[in-house]
């Protein structure tokens, strides 16, 4: 997840590297660059590490009852989904209606 975020340049980043290349000043525009990379690395694999270990403490919990631990589990994984793709189709349909 990491790498498909990270291959598509961050707009932002572009324009302070374009500044302070006009500048002739490319390690500065490089610190908030790689300030940048280093955060939303942070960011997503902490996302990552935390819904894990979220589900995994979530089952734990609910192990005793075997039937409604699968529950459970079906139902947030759906729901996961159900929500990743109405944001998708949100961002889809906010490009289109420009």
């Amino acid at each position: 997840m990491a790498f498909a975020v990270g291959i598509v340049p961050c707009p932002g980043v572009v324009l302070v590297m374009l500044f302070c290349l006009s500048l002739n000043e490319i390690g500065l525009g490089l610190l908030p660059a790689f300030s940048l990379i280093l955060g939303m690395a942070f960011t997503i694999s902490a996302v990552g590490v935390f819904g894990i270990a979220g589900k995994q403490y979530a089952l734990k919990i609910l192990s005793p009852c075997p039937k409604f631990t699968l529950i459970v589990e079906g139902g947030i994984e759906t729901a996961a989904a159900l929500m990743i793709t109405a944001l998708g189709v949100l961002f889809f349909a906010a490009v289109m209606c420009r």
